[in-house]
């Protein structure tokens, strides 16, 4: 009988070693990530695309987010390019391109530069260029990114590193059941330091079913003791965000 019972403890500490965080990304990891870039003679990147990519991911921030299909979520791989009906709570870059809506418009998004379409009329972000300068880390109409150094997602170590791949590394793998700033992973939509809530579905559900982010209205008054100072260091290129949407937006506008 004792013998039974270690047994039985033994299988349930190995299932709870092993039961994977309900927030991680879940699944075989061909879902994602392809060792030769290579089936059958095929290449295995979304955009099928021959060349491999770093960390041997079946496709850059677009090429995996962005594959502009008729569906918005790819193999649980939600989309931010696409002709869908419904928009999921990230948005979707079709309407700028003018692959959906009333055509194509810069004013429509941001231009980041993996679309292809570089911004026409500004020189850099609308704000920045005419009230601070430009300081080091400021991204231009030929630099914008989704990650990095010069994009919004993620972080970037150094100002020498503006690689989007790798200021995002990891953050898919991460614990993200409490989202509280603390790491990329961490962060609400892998915008770092920002929290906020997270609906599962990414609001494939309805309209009224959706994230919700921490925010303040004024964030730069001296009523709340806050500058701009505090939460960003331009100086340096660095553009951490605070806890807020408001801290991140203001980091280049």
């Amino acid at each position: 009988m004792k013998y039974i019972i270690i047994f039985i403890m033994i299988i349930s500490s190995c299932l709870i070693l092993t039961a994977p965080a309900m927030a991680m990304v879940s699944g075989p990891c061909s879902d994602c990530h392809t060792m030769h870039n290579s089936q059958d003679g095929s290449p295995m990147n979304f955009d099928g695309n021959s060349t491999p990519n770093q960390y041997l991911t079946r496709g850059t921030c677009l090429g995996c987010h962005g594959q502009l299909g008729a569906v918005n979520i790819v193999d649980g791989i939600p989309q931010v390019n696409h002709t869908n009906t419904d928009d999921l709570a990230a948005g979707n870059f079709a309407y700028m391109l003018g692959n959906k809506g009333s055509g194509v418009s810069d004013a429509k998004g941001h231009n980041v530069i993996d679309l292809g379409n570089l911004e026409d009329t500004l020189e850099g972000p609308p704000g920045m260029t005419f009230l601070h300068g430009e300081p080091a880390g400021v991204p231009t109409v030929a630099t914008f990114t989704c990650a990095g150094l010069y994009g919004c997602h993620g972080v970037s170590p150094s100002v020498a590193d503006s690689d989007p791949m790798a200021a995002i590394a990891g953050a898919h793998h991460a614990n993200d059941s409490s989202i509280d700033g603390t790491t990329t992973g961490k962060s609400y939509r892998f915008l770092s330091g920002v929290i906020g809530l997270e609906v599962a579905d990414w609001q494939n559900t309805d309209s009224n079913h959706h994230n919700e982010y921490y925010g303040i209205a004024t964030p730069n008054t001296p009523s709340q003791g806050q500058q701009c100072t505090k939460c960003h260091d331009m100086g340096s290129g660095a553009m951490p965000a605070g806890s807020t949407i408001t801290d991140l937006c203001t980091a280049c506008h």
